[in-house]
């Protein structure tokens, strides 16, 4: 029988009892580092609050045009206000399943307030999300800009 207080054993089944105190150590480490990402995603709030004050300026930049400019450049503006909520849309996305992933679970927060899909992102699905929403902010700003032809 083994106590609680003896290692547990190694993947061959043998119990090594001063290589299980380091690798305790060591595990509980590079768990503890998790907490490092978390600054980041804090980093990414900050950057959707300055995405949408650059969203508010070109939305009142594009109402004063409006009667004066063309309907090419008013499609454009309009154009670039999508690529901005998309860009919006993907900060939020990564804040919220990179967070949920590699750092800790949103507790009472979230409660009644979560959307469907928290929790329920993987790592892989996540990077699915994230290569769709490049591909669809590249071709708006590709409409946009002209860049396609």
């Amino acid at each position: 029988m083994t106590s609680p207080t003896d290692p547990p054993p190694s993947p061959d089944g043998e119990t090594h009892a001063g290589h299980s105190k380091l690798a305790s150590a060591i595990e509980c480490g590079i768990f503890a580092s998790r907490w490092l990402l978390a600054p980041m995603y804090l980093g990414l709030a900050v950057s959707l609050l300055l995405l949408l004050g650059k969203f508010a300026q070109e939305t009142v930049e594009l109402a004063r045009h409006t009667g004066i400019e063309d309907a090419h450049k008013l499609i454009t503006g309009i154009l670039s206000l999508v690529d901005l909520s998309l860009m919006g849309n993907l900060l939020v996305m990564v804040m919220f399943a990179g967070y949920e992933n590699f750092v800790s679970r949103f507790g009472e927060v979230t409660k009644g307030n979560r959307p469907d899909w928290m929790g329920k992102v993987g790592f892989g699905a996540l990077k699915l999300k994230l290569m769709t929403s490049v591909i669809a902010i590249a071709a708006v700003l590709c409409a946009a800009g002209g860049l396609c032809s």
